[in-house]
Protein backbone atom coordinates (compact mmCIF):
# COMPACT_ATOMS: atom_id res chain seq x y z
CA UNK A 1 0.00 0.00 0.00
CA UNK A 2 2.84 2.18 1.38
CA UNK A 3 5.18 1.47 -2.14
CA UNK A 4 1.36 2.49 -4.32
CA UNK A 5 0.91 5.65 -2.35
CA UNK A 6 4.61 6.56 -2.84
CA UNK A 7 4.05 5.65 -6.92
CA UNK A 8 0.99 7.83 -7.39
CA UNK A 9 2.78 10.74 -5.94
CA UNK A 10 6.04 10.30 -7.90
CA UNK A 11 3.17 10.15 -10.87
CA UNK A 12 1.48 12.88 -9.78
CA UNK A 13 4.86 14.91 -9.01
CA UNK A 14 6.38 14.06 -12.69
CA UNK A 15 2.77 15.14 -13.95
CA UNK A 16 2.25 18.69 -12.38
CA UNK A 17 6.53 19.11 -13.85
CA UNK A 18 5.06 17.98 -17.29
CA UNK A 19 2.12 20.57 -16.98
CA UNK A 20 4.25 23.21 -15.54
CA UNK A 21 4.60 26.21 -18.14
CA UNK A 22 7.39 28.48 -18.65
CA UNK A 23 6.07 32.27 -19.19
CA UNK A 24 8.18 35.07 -21.07
CA UNK A 25 7.17 38.35 -20.00
CA UNK A 26 7.75 40.69 -23.16
CA UNK A 27 9.03 44.36 -23.25
CA UNK A 28 6.21 46.50 -23.92
CA UNK A 29 7.45 48.01 -26.88
CA UNK A 30 7.47 44.73 -28.97
CA UNK A 31 3.94 42.97 -27.56
CA UNK A 32 2.44 43.78 -30.88
CA UNK A 33 5.10 41.94 -32.73
CA UNK A 34 4.35 38.35 -30.68
CA UNK A 35 0.37 39.05 -29.72
CA UNK A 36 -0.42 35.79 -31.94
CA UNK A 37 1.44 33.72 -29.78
CA UNK A 38 -0.46 35.14 -26.69
CA UNK A 39 -2.74 32.95 -24.44
CA UNK A 40 -4.72 36.05 -24.50
CA UNK A 41 -4.84 39.05 -26.63
CA UNK A 42 -4.36 41.20 -22.68
CA UNK A 43 -1.29 39.15 -22.30
CA UNK A 44 1.90 40.82 -22.51
CA UNK A 45 3.80 36.95 -22.13
CA UNK A 46 4.32 34.00 -24.32
CA UNK A 47 3.46 30.87 -22.19
CA UNK A 48 4.73 27.44 -23.24
CA UNK A 49 7.52 24.80 -23.32
CA UNK A 50 11.03 26.05 -23.99
CA UNK A 51 12.06 24.37 -27.02
CA UNK A 52 16.00 25.84 -26.80
CA UNK A 53 18.26 28.80 -25.49
CA UNK A 54 20.85 30.05 -27.91
CA UNK A 55 22.73 33.06 -28.12
CA UNK A 56 19.61 34.11 -30.57
CA UNK A 57 16.93 33.91 -27.85
CA UNK A 58 14.32 31.89 -26.41
CA UNK A 59 12.50 29.45 -28.12
CA UNK A 60 9.45 28.52 -27.05
CA UNK A 61 6.27 26.39 -28.03
CA UNK A 62 2.90 27.72 -26.78
CA UNK A 63 0.82 25.55 -24.70
CA UNK A 64 -2.28 23.89 -26.11
CA UNK A 65 -2.77 21.26 -28.50
CA UNK A 66 -2.36 23.96 -31.40
CA UNK A 67 0.85 25.37 -30.18
CA UNK A 68 3.18 27.44 -32.32
CA UNK A 69 6.74 27.81 -31.68
CA UNK A 70 8.12 31.44 -31.42
CA UNK A 71 11.49 32.87 -31.04
CA UNK A 72 12.56 35.64 -28.89
CA UNK A 73 15.09 37.95 -28.80
CA UNK A 74 16.97 38.42 -26.29
CA UNK A 75 16.70 42.18 -26.83
CA UNK A 76 12.58 42.05 -26.15
CA UNK A 77 12.54 39.96 -23.10
CA UNK A 78 11.63 41.48 -19.90
CA UNK A 79 12.21 38.68 -17.86
CA UNK A 80 11.10 34.78 -18.00
CA UNK A 81 9.66 32.88 -14.85
CA UNK A 82 10.67 29.08 -15.32
CA UNK A 83 8.62 26.55 -14.42
CA UNK A 84 10.64 25.55 -11.14
CA UNK A 85 7.52 23.66 -9.35
CA UNK A 86 6.34 25.21 -5.70
CA UNK A 87 8.48 28.05 -5.61
CA UNK A 88 7.37 30.06 -8.45
CA UNK A 89 6.26 32.90 -6.75
CA UNK A 90 9.43 33.15 -4.85
CA UNK A 91 11.47 32.98 -8.47
CA UNK A 92 8.86 35.43 -9.72
CA UNK A 93 9.14 38.79 -6.81
CA UNK A 94 12.49 39.44 -7.23
CA UNK A 95 12.63 39.43 -10.84
CA UNK A 96 9.12 42.00 -10.80
CA UNK A 97 11.45 43.69 -8.26
CA UNK A 98 14.58 44.38 -10.23
CA UNK A 99 11.77 45.42 -13.21
CA UNK A 100 10.07 48.20 -10.98
CA UNK A 101 13.08 49.67 -10.22
CA UNK A 102 14.87 50.15 -13.07
CA UNK A 103 11.56 51.74 -14.70
CA UNK A 104 9.65 53.50 -11.57
CA UNK A 105 12.42 54.39 -8.68
CA UNK A 106 15.41 56.72 -8.48
CA UNK A 107 18.18 57.09 -5.63
CA UNK A 108 17.97 55.39 -2.21
CA UNK A 109 15.04 54.07 -3.16
CA UNK A 110 16.00 52.39 -6.19
CA UNK A 111 19.36 50.99 -4.69
CA UNK A 112 17.70 49.56 -1.68
CA UNK A 113 14.96 47.75 -3.99
CA UNK A 114 18.05 46.11 -5.85
CA UNK A 115 19.70 44.99 -3.05
CA UNK A 116 16.84 43.21 -1.92
CA UNK A 117 15.94 41.86 -5.41
CA UNK A 118 19.97 40.34 -5.31
CA UNK A 119 19.33 38.96 -1.66
CA UNK A 120 15.87 37.25 -3.30
CA UNK A 121 17.65 36.03 -6.06
CA UNK A 122 20.70 34.46 -3.91
CA UNK A 123 17.70 32.75 -1.42
CA UNK A 124 16.51 31.41 -4.53
CA UNK A 125 20.12 29.64 -6.27
CA UNK A 126 19.80 26.52 -4.13
CA UNK A 127 16.18 25.49 -4.83
CA UNK A 128 17.20 25.90 -9.06
CA UNK A 129 19.93 23.35 -8.79
CA UNK A 130 17.49 20.86 -10.73
CA UNK A 131 16.64 23.55 -13.04
CA UNK A 132 20.08 24.56 -15.01
CA UNK A 133 17.91 26.96 -17.24
CA UNK A 134 16.33 28.75 -14.52
CA UNK A 135 19.52 28.59 -12.18
CA UNK A 136 21.94 30.18 -15.03
CA UNK A 137 19.41 32.94 -15.41
CA UNK A 138 18.99 33.52 -11.70
CA UNK A 139 23.23 34.03 -11.64
CA UNK A 140 22.73 36.15 -14.67
CA UNK A 141 20.06 38.46 -12.71
CA UNK A 142 22.46 38.76 -9.86
CA UNK A 143 25.12 39.57 -12.00
CA UNK A 144 22.51 42.08 -13.67
CA UNK A 145 21.15 43.74 -10.86
CA UNK A 146 24.41 43.69 -8.97
CA UNK A 147 25.58 46.12 -12.03
CA UNK A 148 22.70 48.12 -11.97
CA UNK A 149 23.83 48.83 -8.79
CA UNK A 150 27.33 49.59 -9.68
CA UNK A 151 25.57 52.34 -12.08
CA UNK A 152 23.60 54.04 -9.29
CA UNK A 153 27.02 54.84 -7.01
CA UNK A 154 29.78 55.45 -9.92
CA UNK A 155 32.44 56.00 -6.77
CA UNK A 156 31.83 52.65 -5.35
CA UNK A 157 34.46 50.53 -6.70
CA UNK A 158 33.95 47.74 -4.75
CA UNK A 159 30.31 47.01 -6.25
CA UNK A 160 31.55 48.04 -9.89
CA UNK A 161 34.33 45.13 -9.56
CA UNK A 162 32.11 42.74 -8.18
CA UNK A 163 29.83 43.29 -11.25
CA UNK A 164 32.73 42.58 -13.65
CA UNK A 165 33.70 39.42 -11.61
CA UNK A 166 29.93 38.42 -11.62
CA UNK A 167 29.63 38.87 -15.49
CA UNK A 168 33.20 38.03 -16.55
CA UNK A 169 32.35 34.44 -14.76
CA UNK A 170 28.93 33.82 -16.06
CA UNK A 171 30.16 34.89 -20.14
CA UNK A 172 33.36 32.08 -19.35
CA UNK A 173 30.44 29.17 -18.11
CA UNK A 174 28.05 29.82 -20.29
CA UNK A 175 28.94 30.91 -23.75
CA UNK A 176 25.80 29.66 -25.26
CA UNK A 177 23.00 30.75 -23.52
CA UNK A 178 20.47 33.27 -24.43
CA UNK A 179 21.91 35.92 -22.29
CA UNK A 180 24.78 35.70 -23.15
CA UNK A 181 24.32 39.14 -25.39
CA UNK A 182 23.31 41.35 -22.46
CA UNK A 183 25.84 39.87 -20.54
CA UNK A 184 28.40 41.15 -22.94
CA UNK A 185 26.94 44.14 -24.09
CA UNK A 186 26.69 45.18 -20.03
CA UNK A 187 30.17 43.41 -18.64
CA UNK A 188 31.56 45.92 -21.84
CA UNK A 189 30.33 49.05 -20.42
CA UNK A 190 31.42 48.50 -16.78
CA UNK A 191 34.73 47.56 -18.15
CA UNK A 192 34.99 50.98 -20.10
CA UNK A 193 33.74 53.20 -16.99
CA UNK A 194 36.47 51.08 -14.97
CA UNK A 195 38.79 52.71 -17.34
CA UNK A 196 39.83 48.98 -18.94
CA UNK A 197 39.38 50.20 -22.40
CA UNK A 198 41.64 47.18 -24.15
CA UNK A 199 39.23 44.51 -22.00
CA UNK A 200 35.99 46.47 -23.09
CA UNK A 201 36.98 46.33 -26.52
CA UNK A 202 37.97 42.55 -26.35
CA UNK A 203 34.21 41.63 -25.16
CA UNK A 204 32.85 44.05 -27.68
CA UNK A 205 34.55 41.80 -30.42
CA UNK A 206 33.62 39.01 -28.34
CA UNK A 207 30.11 39.95 -28.67
CA UNK A 208 30.22 40.00 -32.49
CA UNK A 209 32.04 36.66 -32.92
CA UNK A 210 29.08 34.96 -30.83
CA UNK A 211 27.20 32.36 -33.17
CA UNK A 212 23.51 33.35 -34.30
CA UNK A 213 23.20 37.43 -33.39
CA UNK A 214 21.94 39.07 -36.08
CA UNK A 215 23.96 41.09 -38.14
CA UNK A 216 22.66 44.08 -36.95
CA UNK A 217 24.36 43.58 -33.38
CA UNK A 218 27.77 42.28 -35.12
CA UNK A 219 27.52 45.47 -36.17
CA UNK A 220 27.16 47.13 -33.13
CA UNK A 221 30.02 46.09 -31.75
CA UNK A 222 32.10 46.50 -34.37
CA UNK A 223 30.72 50.54 -33.75
CA UNK A 224 31.38 50.53 -30.24
CA UNK A 225 34.93 49.04 -30.60
CA UNK A 226 35.47 51.86 -33.26
CA UNK A 227 33.98 54.61 -30.48
CA UNK A 228 36.40 52.77 -27.49
CA UNK A 229 39.38 53.90 -29.84
CA UNK A 230 37.93 56.97 -30.51
CA UNK A 231 37.79 57.80 -26.59
CA UNK A 232 41.26 56.70 -26.15
CA UNK A 233 41.94 59.37 -28.84
CA UNK A 234 43.38 56.42 -31.05
CA UNK A 235 41.71 57.94 -34.01
CA UNK A 236 44.14 56.27 -36.88
CA UNK A 237 43.35 53.17 -35.90
CA UNK A 238 39.39 54.05 -35.29
CA UNK A 239 39.38 55.05 -39.05
CA UNK A 240 40.33 52.40 -40.58
CA UNK A 241 38.36 50.20 -38.55
CA UNK A 242 35.19 51.61 -39.16
CA UNK A 243 36.03 52.72 -42.92
CA UNK A 244 36.17 48.82 -43.53
CA UNK A 245 32.99 48.39 -41.32
CA UNK A 246 31.65 50.88 -43.47
CA UNK A 247 32.86 49.12 -46.98
CA UNK A 248 30.72 46.42 -45.84
CA UNK A 249 27.32 47.93 -45.26
CA UNK A 250 24.43 48.58 -47.93
CA UNK A 251 23.19 52.38 -48.38
CA UNK A 252 20.06 51.17 -46.68
CA UNK A 253 21.64 49.76 -43.25
CA UNK A 254 20.47 52.01 -40.49
CA UNK A 255 23.45 51.77 -39.01
CA UNK A 256 25.49 53.39 -41.54
CA UNK A 257 25.20 57.04 -40.93
CA UNK A 258 26.00 56.51 -37.26
CA UNK A 259 29.90 54.57 -39.37
CA UNK A 260 29.76 57.74 -41.47
CA UNK A 261 29.60 60.40 -38.12
CA UNK A 262 32.20 58.24 -36.36
CA UNK A 263 34.61 58.55 -39.30
CA UNK A 264 33.88 62.26 -39.26
CA UNK A 265 35.49 61.72 -35.63
CA UNK A 266 38.06 60.21 -36.41
CA UNK A 267 39.00 62.74 -39.06
CA UNK A 268 38.25 65.58 -37.23
CA UNK A 269 40.79 63.86 -34.45
CA UNK A 270 43.85 63.56 -36.71
CA UNK A 271 43.02 67.47 -38.39
CA UNK A 272 42.25 65.89 -41.85
CA UNK A 273 38.81 68.31 -42.12
CA UNK A 274 38.58 68.98 -45.89
CA UNK A 275 35.23 67.83 -46.67
CA UNK A 276 34.23 66.84 -43.50
CA UNK A 277 31.37 69.93 -42.96
CA UNK A 278 29.68 68.40 -45.89
CA UNK A 279 29.77 64.65 -44.47
CA UNK A 280 28.26 66.05 -41.44
CA UNK A 281 25.62 67.71 -43.41
CA UNK A 282 24.97 65.15 -45.45
CA UNK A 283 24.11 62.56 -42.32
CA UNK A 284 22.10 65.13 -40.58
CA UNK A 285 19.70 66.00 -44.12
CA UNK A 286 19.60 62.15 -44.47
CA UNK A 287 17.65 61.30 -41.49
CA UNK A 288 15.01 61.91 -38.39
CA UNK A 289 16.83 60.12 -35.84
CA UNK A 290 16.89 62.36 -32.67
CA UNK A 291 20.08 60.44 -31.47
CA UNK A 292 22.43 60.41 -34.76
CA UNK A 293 21.44 64.15 -35.14
CA UNK A 294 22.67 64.66 -31.41
CA UNK A 295 25.90 62.62 -32.71
CA UNK A 296 26.63 64.82 -35.78
CA UNK A 297 25.91 67.98 -34.40
CA UNK A 298 28.17 67.89 -31.32
CA UNK A 299 30.68 66.73 -34.22
CA UNK A 300 29.74 70.01 -36.01
CA UNK A 301 30.97 71.42 -33.19
CA UNK A 302 34.11 69.90 -32.03
CA UNK A 303 34.95 70.92 -35.92
CA UNK A 304 34.37 74.41 -35.90
CA UNK A 305 35.83 74.82 -32.55
CA UNK A 306 38.92 73.43 -34.01
CA UNK A 307 38.27 75.67 -36.54
CA UNK A 308 38.01 79.03 -33.85
CA UNK A 309 34.37 79.62 -35.14
CA UNK A 310 33.02 79.59 -31.57
CA UNK A 311 29.63 80.95 -32.40
CA UNK A 312 28.99 77.89 -34.76
CA UNK A 313 30.24 76.00 -32.75
CA UNK A 314 28.08 77.23 -29.59
CA UNK A 315 24.69 76.95 -31.77
CA UNK A 316 25.60 73.85 -32.82
CA UNK A 317 26.01 71.99 -29.05
CA UNK A 318 22.65 74.10 -28.05
CA UNK A 319 20.75 72.18 -30.54
CA UNK A 320 21.79 68.95 -29.37
CA UNK A 321 20.64 70.34 -25.73
CA UNK A 322 17.62 71.84 -26.97
CA UNK A 323 16.33 69.36 -29.13
CA UNK A 324 18.37 66.02 -30.12
CA UNK A 325 19.32 64.97 -26.49
CA UNK A 326 17.90 61.66 -26.43
CA UNK A 327 21.32 60.08 -26.16
CA UNK A 328 22.52 60.97 -22.04
CA UNK A 329 26.58 60.79 -23.64
CA UNK A 330 25.94 63.30 -26.16
CA UNK A 331 24.01 65.73 -24.49
CA UNK A 332 26.61 65.50 -21.77
CA UNK A 333 28.79 66.41 -24.19
CA UNK A 334 27.36 69.51 -25.56
CA UNK A 335 26.65 70.63 -21.54
CA UNK A 336 30.30 70.59 -21.53
CA UNK A 337 31.07 72.54 -24.26
CA UNK A 338 28.24 75.18 -23.39
CA UNK A 339 29.50 75.87 -20.03
CA UNK A 340 32.34 77.30 -21.49
CA UNK A 341 31.00 78.72 -24.44
CA UNK A 342 28.01 80.77 -22.88
CA UNK A 343 31.14 82.76 -21.31
CA UNK A 344 33.39 83.23 -24.24
CA UNK A 345 30.30 83.37 -26.81
CA UNK A 346 27.86 84.84 -25.36
CA UNK A 347 29.36 86.98 -21.89
CA UNK A 348 26.97 84.92 -20.67
CA UNK A 349 28.76 82.80 -17.12
CA UNK A 350 25.98 82.39 -15.04
CA UNK A 351 24.15 80.26 -18.17
CA UNK A 352 27.51 78.28 -18.20
CA UNK A 353 27.47 77.53 -14.23
CA UNK A 354 23.77 76.30 -14.99
CA UNK A 355 25.24 74.21 -17.90
CA UNK A 356 27.96 72.58 -15.24
CA UNK A 357 24.73 72.05 -12.53
CA UNK A 358 22.75 70.05 -14.97
CA UNK A 359 25.69 68.02 -16.21
CA UNK A 360 25.76 67.09 -12.55
CA UNK A 361 22.58 65.44 -12.78
CA UNK A 362 22.44 61.35 -12.54
CA UNK A 363 21.05 61.35 -15.97
CA UNK A 364 24.32 61.77 -16.81
CA UNK A 365 26.17 59.85 -14.12
CA UNK A 366 29.31 57.48 -15.76
CA UNK A 367 29.44 60.09 -19.16
CA UNK A 368 32.96 60.64 -20.00
CA UNK A 369 31.77 64.34 -19.48
CA UNK A 370 30.64 64.31 -16.35
CA UNK A 371 33.71 62.71 -15.11
CA UNK A 372 35.62 66.23 -16.44
CA UNK A 373 34.00 68.14 -13.88
CA UNK A 374 35.77 69.22 -10.74
CA UNK A 375 34.50 67.58 -7.46
CA UNK A 376 31.03 69.71 -6.21
CA UNK A 377 31.80 70.43 -2.74
CA UNK A 378 28.43 71.16 -2.01
CA UNK A 379 27.56 67.51 -3.14
CA UNK A 380 30.22 66.53 -0.74
CA UNK A 381 29.09 68.10 2.02
CA UNK A 382 25.56 67.17 2.01
CA UNK A 383 26.85 63.17 1.21
CA UNK A 384 29.10 63.59 4.43
CA UNK A 385 26.45 64.90 6.21
CA UNK A 386 24.17 62.07 5.21
CA UNK A 387 26.76 59.92 6.21
CA UNK A 388 26.87 61.03 9.69
CA UNK A 389 23.22 60.85 10.04
CA UNK A 390 23.50 56.95 9.15
CA UNK A 391 26.05 56.21 11.44
CA UNK A 392 24.24 57.44 14.40
CA UNK A 393 21.24 55.98 13.34
CA UNK A 394 23.25 52.58 13.77
CA UNK A 395 24.84 53.73 17.03
CA UNK A 396 21.49 54.44 18.43
CA UNK A 397 19.71 50.85 17.25
CA UNK A 398 22.98 49.65 19.01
Amino acid sequence: MVRKLIASALLLAVAAAAAAQNKVHLEARVTKKYEDYFAKKTDGFVEGTVEAETPAGIKIKTKGKDGKSVLIAPSDVLYVEYAIGKNAAGFRLPLGRIDNAVKKLTGRQKSAALEKAVGELKAVLPEVKAYPSARKYVEFKIAEATALLAQEDVTDVRKRDDAVKLLTEFKALNPDFWTIVPALKTLAKLQEASGLSEDAAKTYEALAAVDGVPKELKQESEILVGRLLLRGSKYEAAEKRLAKLAEGMSEGDAQKPFVQAYLAEARIGQNKLEGVAKDLDNVIKGTSDGRLRGVAFNLLGDLHGKAGKLDDAFWAYLRVDALYNDDPEEQAKALYHLSALFDKVKKDPARGEECVKRLRDKRFAGTAYQKLLPPDKDAEKETKKDKDKDVKKDEKKK
